[in-house]
């Protein structure tokens, strides 16, 4: 069984990334310049009736 951990990185009440221990290493499943990207994705996305999805280790996949 492998052993690691995982946390919600907030900032106030916002979710801006999530923070994952496993063997002694933290990773970040937004990776590098998180935010950046992010708003890189979304920025072409309709405005309405869309919930983001976080899909990754420790998430319940």
């Amino acid at each position: 069984m492998i052993k690691y951990s995982v946390q919600a990185l907030l900032d106030g009440d916002r979710l801006i990334d999530v923070q994952v221990i496993l063997e002694g290493r933290i990773r970040h499943l937004a990776g590098k310049r998180g935010l950046e990207h992010e708003l890189a994705r979304v920025s072409d996305l309709p405005t309405s009736g869309i919930l983001p999805v976080f899909l990754g280790s420790g998430l319940g996949l």
